[in-house]
């Protein structure tokens, strides 16, 4: 029958130690960075001309590459502008 476990000797430390046979290379890295808002990353003017674009009938990833943004991002503009009725339901064919 296995030892139990014993509390660690140090209160100060942490309660884990890394295994010999990995690298803690990693603690070292920064965090990821989150995105920005939508909303701050674009004003009212270029969301409204986002949706009017797609409307008009570009491509919604020419605008996402146009705008820096993906085209998730532009899906989402463009059914917010649809619910708000800033746009038509359907863009128009060309």
């Amino acid at each position: 029958m296995a030892a139990p476990l014993e509390p660690p000797t140090s209160p100060s430390g942490p309660s884990w130690q890394p295994r010999p046979d990995c690298d803690p290379s990693f603690v070292d890295k920064p965090p990821l960075l989150q995105p920005h808002a939508l909303s701050r990353r674009l004003t009212a003017d270029q969301r409204l001309e986002i949706a009017v674009a797609f409307s008009n009938g570009i491509p919604q990833k020419e605008l996402a590459a146009a705008h820096g943004i993906s085209i998730r991002s532009v899906k989402r503009l463009v059914k917010t502008a649809r619910n708000a009725g800033v746009i038509g339901s359907q863009p128009q064919a060309t």
